[in-house]
């Protein structure tokens, strides 16, 4: 089976939260495990930095060629920014169109609802009802909650139920829990059989870690924090319950009150942060009672996991509840809302409250942090529950769904991606360009170019700029005639070798003329006129002149960013060891 994922949930600002974290982890887990599936990776080129780190973080696992970037008319503005864009419309068409270019058997979307407020572009079977699709489905808090997301914001609320309709056309739902496949059952009545729970799993980093005396304080210190301390890390909206997890905090008896802190981990908006202080000062707690960590690298949140007295996570409703489950896998003793996909996490009843009982909360703050024989209990289910969670069984459970919902799909589905992916999106895109905008259609034309595959036949493009133009007749220019004659005369298989040069005032050509004298014979590949270069080919920095490789290197980045590996042979580094 040929599986096409779209990358947009590891692209977008959903990068920095756990949808991105999700994402990433999944998807390497599903490479790993693909067997003889072929997996390709799709990304959005209006995102040219974050594809050389989703490369970087593929290496070894997937070759560069399966990771696609596709590309569109340059401004595509967030869809809650305006009613209506035809540059959005337009790059709609042309995702799915590339989408359709890679032929693939099933398209998984890792994150549908993108694109509000930034670039990010994705609709399913909007334009090419052949493509079948599965999609990662992670909850309907907004739905189910309209008074706090959707009721205050009409033209998020037109964007959001305009994803739910989209979801609808998907075939295949992959749902992060129990919880949220129930919702896509029982609340958008997603059919039974093609809803599958594959849960998730955290990154391996959180995990139990010795930490000495010293270690611990001078982490601690960093912070603030001089005494035992209750642990929150999550974000700061109103589900996740924190002006009643301080309220709950305030009412510990005074021995623990006075001998305990409450750290809130991690990053959150300004007006959040305050209105929470503002929380503090009513119910009379010290500014050094609370502590608001800001931003804390994966690192600093996994010592905290392991140096907190326990973990306390009030939220009324999530899709999965990553957090309980990081500090569970760290040995942590968690204390957790017993609503929504949490149990499916915590699944130790006594260590659940009710997340609108601020006295429950209250209770199970003091049962974790003085009931020693509760604390042995939750340690050890911690280290059971853990068990049962990791991105293999999620991969798994995800390829096993998409080989079952494919053999069924292939044997009734008629529609197939057609061989008019070029010609079909120009005459298509005609009537979604404005008669106004004539001068768009030269960018488009080259957006829709740098969408066509590179075809079977990859070049690599080999850098003999100093060779070429001068010869210095060092040992560098020795090594590179030698390497040099050795690919032209024996290529890599796949690939058709080119030499290239360039200089500091003029880019990159082909060496076509050099080529022919070196090897004493006419190739008849042309003239020396610049480069093209496809997603798929390689650039080799062979030879040795920095003046123009220092001159080219945004010209690197912007091949990196198309889908062109690009690597330098290091000759020495005697003038910054010297």
């Amino acid at each position: 089976m040929r599986i096409v994922i779209d990358m947009q949930g590891a692209q977008t600002d959903s990068r920095f939260r756990g949808i991105g974290r999700y994402t990433l982890s999944l998807v390497k887990a599903m490479v790993r495990l693909k067997g003889d599936h072929d997996v390709l990776l799709a990304l959005n080129g209006h995102f040219p930095e974050t594809i050389e780190p989703i490369r970087i973080a593929f290496e070894g696992l997937l070759d560069p060629s399966q990771i696609r970037v596709w590309n569109s008319p340059s401004r595509v503005p967030g869809a809650c920014e305006i009613e209506e864009d035809w540059h959005r419309k337009v790059a709609e068409r042309m995702r799915e169109d590339f989408l359709a270019s890679l032929r693939p058997d099933m398209v998984l979307i890792t994150s549908l609802f993108e694109g509000f407020m930034d670039a990010g572009v994705i609709t399913i079977r909007e334009h090419r009802p052949e493509i079948a699709t599965a999609v990662i489905f992670y909850d309907l808090i907004p739905l189910l909650n309209p008074e706090a997301y959707l009721n205050p914001n009409p033209l998020f609320e037109r964007v959001y139920r305009s994803k739910i309709a989209c979801l609808e056309k998907s075939q295949v739902w992959l749902g992060i829990s129990e919880s949220a496949s129930s919702e896509g059952r029982e609340i958008l009545n997603l059919p039974q059989e093609s809803v599958f729970n594959i849960s998730t799993a955290c990154d391996d980093i959180f995990r139990p870690k010795k930490i000495t005396a010293t270690q611990k304080k001078k982490f601690l210190s960093r912070f603030g924090i001089v005494k035992p301390f209750l642990l929150y890390a999550g974000g700061s909206d109103n589900r996740k319950n924190l002006p009643r997890l301080i309220r709950a905090f305030a009412g510990l008896p005074q021995d623990l009150l006075t001998s305990t802190q409450l750290v809130l981990a991690g990053k959150m908006p300004e007006e959040n942060v305050e209105n929470l202080k503002r929380v503090v000062e009513e119910v009379g707690l010290t500014d050094d009672q609370l502590i608001f960590t800001g931003y804390i690298t994966d690192e600093d949140l996994h010592g905290f996991y392991c140096l907190t007295e326990a973990f306390v996570f009030p939220s009324t409703h999530e899709g999965f509840g990553l957090p309980p489950l990081e500090a569970m896998s760290c040995g942590t003793v968690v204390v957790a809302s017993n609503t929504t996909s949490i149990p499916e996490v915590v699944g130790l009843d006594e260590a659940m409250f009710d997340p609108l009982d601020q006295v429950a909360i209250t209770e199970s703050m003091v049962r974790a942090l003085k009931d020693e024989s509760f604390r042995t209990r939750a340690r050890k289910n911690a280290a059971e529950r853990a068990k049962l969670f990791s991105w293999d069984i999620s991969a798994e459970k995800a390829l096993r769904a998409l080989e079952l919902k494919w053999s069924q799909l292939s044997a009734e589905w008629t529609g197939r991606v057609q061989d008019d992916f070029f010609e079909a999106p120009l005459q298509s895109l005609v009537g979604s360009v404005p008669n106004d905008q004539v001068g768009a259609w030269p960018e488009l034309s080259v957006a829709l170019s740098e969408n066509l595959h590179a075809g079977e036949i990859r070049q690599l493009l080999v850098d003999v700029s100093e060779l070429s133009q001068g010869d210095g007749a060092s040992g560098v220019q020795r090594v590179v005639r030698s390497y040099l004659r050795q690919l032209l005369e024996n290529p890599p298989v796949g690939f058709r070798v080119e030499p290239v040069y360039a200089s500091v005032q003029e880019g990159y050509r082909y060496a076509r003329s050099f080529t022919d004298r070196f090897l004493g014979q006419k190739m008849a590949r042309g003239s020396d006129c610049p480069i093209e270069y496809m997603r798929g080919d390689i650039f080799f920095g062979l030879d040795l002149q920095h003046h123009v490789q220092l001159a080219r290197e945004a010209f690197f980045h912007e091949m990196r960013a198309n889908g062109v590996t690009v690597k330098f042979l290091v000759h020495d580094l005697l003038p910054i060891q010297l």
